[in-house]
């Protein structure tokens, strides 16, 4: 089994960062009204465009991302699921420049054992050329590999190309009400793949014998 790990709202905080850059309030909660799928519109409750958004957002903004409260954790348990030479990074730089680069090397600097897969979309009718079109994440799909993701789009996509799931609770996706005990569901989900892996290994050895 392999498990791909994405880094924006997973790993590395894109939240915060955007905050520091724009010098803009925390945007989600149940208070505020804005939860769920279409919370990720992060520029609307900003009155910023999405061009606005993303400009100041170069090499260094995304080389200098804070890591997520829960980020070694879950990089701890997907390395002990299936050991280091299985686990991978997954993110999309979007159209945003520097974007590439700058998580490259935010990935050199806080997990250096680890690859990178830079999803890039491609441009279509699917997207309007800003950077908002689903990643072709599920190009890498097959039953063998999981993908923890914060995001909706790209977690069923994946799941209908053949490959595992788990859709990394937050406030901008369905499972915005565990938040509080997401690393414990992700240790559940973890311990059925090492499970999973274990029983193939000895379907295989009892078919060699």
């Amino acid at each position: 089994m392999k498990i791909l790990l994405d880094l924006d709202g997973v790993l590395a905080d894109l939240v915060s960062g955007l905050m520091m850059v724009h010098g803009k309030p925390w945007p989600f909660g149940y208070d505020a009204g804005n939860y769920g799928p279409s919370a990720w519109c992060i520029n609307e409750p900003w009155r910023l465009t999405p061009a606005e958004l993303w400009e100041p957002c170069d090499w260094s903004f995304w080389a200098g991302l804070p890591k997520t409260q829960e980020a070694d954790d879950i990089y701890r348990l997907a390395v002990e699921t299936v050991g280091v030479e299985n686990v991978c990074m997954c993110t999309s730089p979007g159209h945003v420049p520097g974007a590439a680069d700058g998580k490259r090397d935010w990935c050199r600097q806080h997990f250096p054992d680890t690859p990178v897969i830079l999803a890039v979309e491609a441009w279509s009718c699917h997207n309007d050329g800003d950077g908002s079109g689903t990643p072709p994440k599920h190009f890498l799909a097959h039953r063998g590999v999981l993908l923890v993701d914060d995001n909706q789009d790209n977690c069923r996509e994946f799941s209908r190309a053949g490959g595992h799931c788990f859709l990394w609770p937050s406030w901008w996706n369905d499972k915005h009400e565990q938040i509080d005990c997401r690393v414990e569901l992700l240790q559940r989900e973890l311990e059925l793949v090492k499970r999973l892996n274990e029983d193939r290994g000895k379907t295989r050895e009892a078919a060699k014998s």
